[in-house]
């Protein structure tokens, strides 16, 4: 069985604030964003424009989102992902995301209109109710992409 992302170290934090943490794992070139609390625009567009930052020099070739603790709507930053954001990492190589989403209604509803508008840019996308599944489907579908990533395993 393939290991768990959250089992092997994540070498960078690269920033972190009262809603969201992200990590990078320059290995696999791989973002991890956790969320948690009630979600606010500025502190969404925050983290946005931090990572945005971070990879100005780097590659990013996917990217694992844990929403399951996060509370209210991110609709509000849509916009900043759909013309800011995700045409960035796109050109930064990233091929797929999975995120992880509670059974709430309006993250499902949100998280599955967000799957939507990622996969317009060319992604692959998976909504997930389990963490591990979502690790175990990212490291898979960037090996597809990367064949190098079968030594990190």
């Amino acid at each position: 069985m393939a290991p768990r992302l959250r089992d092997i170290p994540l070498t960078m934090t690269i920033h972190e604030n009262a809603i969201s943490k992200t990590s990078y794992d320059p290995d696999a070139r791989l973002l991890t964003l956790e969320f948690y609390g009630l979600m606010k625009q500025d502190l969404g567009m925050e983290q946005i424009t931090r990572i945005l930052e971070f990879i100005e020099d780097r590659e990013v070739w996917g990217a694992v989102a844990d929403i399951r603790r996060l509370r209210g709507s991110f609709i509000k930053v849509f916009d900043a992902l759909r013309y800011t954001y995700y045409p960035v990492v796109a050109k930064k190589g990233h091929r797929c995301k999975a995120i992880v989403v509670s059974d709430d209604i309006i993250t499902e509803h949100l998280a599955a209109k967000l799957r939507d508008m990622i996969q317009e840019f060319g992604m692959e996308v998976q909504l997930f109710k389990d963490r591990e599944q979502a690790d175990i489907w990212i490291m898979d579908t960037l090996k597809k992409y990367h064949p190098e990533l079968n030594s990190l395993a």
